[in-house]
C-alpha cells in the first residue's frame, strides 16, 4: 500500500514488480556511525564539521522510508535508527530492508566485489527475489592483469583475460563498463589495431 494518494498511472507503475538493473551487494557487516554515514555520500568523503550526511536528502530519505521498516517512527533521529540497526543486526536489517524495497529480480554489478559484501545470489536470497550478475569488465582485467603481472607474456595476459570474460559471460545477464570512472570520457570508440592492443598490454603489465 502506497503512503499517499498518487494518479492511477503513477500508482500502476509503482506498484509493478521492479527490477534493480544496476544496483551492488549491500554491506554485511555491522557499521559504526562514521562509516554509515561514508556510505550516505556518494563522494565518500565525511561531512563538514558541525554537519551531518543524515541531513542530505538521502539522509532524510534513509530516515523517512527506512525507519519505519525497522519498527521506528518515520524520521527517526539518526543515534535512534543507528541503535535500532545495531539491536536487530545486520542481517536482519538487510532482510527487512530488501524485501520491503519490493524489486522482484536484482542485476547486481560485482565490480566492487568484497568479503564485506553480499553476492548476487546472497541479494535475491535475503531480497525473496530472483538475482543475477552484471560483470564488471574492468575488475576481471584487473584480476587477470595481476597473475599476468608475476612473469606471464602479453600474449598470455590477452588470453587469459578472453578466457575469463568467456567464463564469466557464461553465468552473467550482462557485461558493464564504467571508463569514465578510469580515465575520463575522452575515449576513441573505433576498434583499435592489433598493434596498438599489444602496445598497451605492454604497457600495462610494466606498470601495472
Amino acid at each position: 500500500m502506497l503512503p499517499v494518494d498518487l494518479p492511477d498511472t503513477v500508482r500502476d507503475a509503482l506498484l509493478a514488480p521492479l527490477v534493480d538493473h544496476a544496483c551492488h551487494g549491500v554491506r554485511r557487516d555491522e557499521l559504526t556511525r562514521s562509516r554509515f554515514e561514508l556510505l550516505l555520500n556518494e563522494g565518500g568523503s565525511p561531512a563538514p564539521p558541525g554537519t551531518t550526511h543524515f541531513d542530505t536528502p538521502l539522509g532524510a530519505a534513509v530516515r523517512r522510508w527506512c525507519a519505519p521498516v525497522l519498527g521506528l517512527d518515520p524520521h527517526a533521529p539518526p543515534p535512534v535508527y543507528l541503535s535500532r540497526r545495531a539491536e536487530l543486526g545486520a542481517a536482519e536489517v538487510n532482510r527487512l530492508l530488501l524485501r520491503a524495497a519490493g524489486v522482484s529480480a536484482f542485476l547486481v554489478d560485482t565490480g566492487p566485489e568484497g568479503a564485506d559484501l553480499l553476492t548476487a545470489g546472497e541479494m535475491g536470497r535475503d531480497g525473496g527475489a530472483a538475482a543475477d550478475e552484471v560483470v564488471r569488465i574492468e575488475q576481471i582485467e584487473q584480476d587477470v592483469a595481476e597473475l599476468a603481472s608475476g612473469g606471464g607474456t602479453v600474449l598470455d595476459y590477452l588470453a587469459g583475460l578472453g578466457d575469463e570474460l568467456t567464463a564469466r559471460a557464461a553465468r552473467a545477464v550482462a557485461l558493464k563498463t564504467a571508463p569514465a570512472g578510469r580515465c575520463d570520457l575522452d575515449l576513441d570508440p573505433g576498434r583499435p589495431s592489433r598493434g596498438a592492443v599489444l602496445a598497451a598490454a605492454n604497457r600495462r603489465l610494466a606498470d601495472p
